[in-house]
């Protein structure tokens, strides 16, 4: 079965699954709050990892250097959920097949469902920016070409 969140790629990146079972040795209401931030901040385009990094090493009594492998494994994976336009159950089922303990799929599938209108409208906005600098881009391509 293959990866949705990865274009239904039959395989990712072994350092990528590493830092993904890392979440395994949170408890469900750190990996809640982590969840929050990281969704939080992809609907907002605002996420500051460093902080973010210390702020989660500090409560998690992790080292940094894990705490960030995976805040960004956690970006790849919602980016490409978003991208495929994931439903909460496909989510889940890709986040089981990389070895997320069930019960912590359970709770990102939940916080994926409850903020997941607002990721797509966040992806529609910044897709519709992007497309508005180009068009404006073209325009002054043609102006100063005459």
């Amino acid at each position: 079965m293959p990866y949705r969140f990865a274009g239904d790629v039959e395989e990712v990146d072994t350092k990528f699954v590493g830092d993904i079972l890392s979440v395994n040795n949170l408890n469900e209401k750190q990996l809640a709050k982590l969840i929050i931030s990281v969704l939080d901040g992809l609907a907002r385009s605002s996420l500051d990892l460093p902080k973010q990094t210390d702020e989660f090493s500090t409560v998690f009594g992790l080292k940094a250097r894990i705490v960030r492998n995976m805040i960004n494994a956690l970006l790849v994976f919602f980016k490409g959920a978003i991208k495929q336009n994931l439903s909460d159950s496909a989510l889940n089922d890709d986040l089981v097949k990389l070895g997320m303990e069930h019960n912590l799929a359970e709770v990102v599938k939940n916080l994926w469902q409850q903020r997941y209108v607002a990721l797509n409208r966040s992806a529609v906005d910044a897709t519709l920016s992007f497309n508005r600098v180009v068009d404006m881009e073209w325009k002054f391509g043609v102006t100063s070409a005459n």
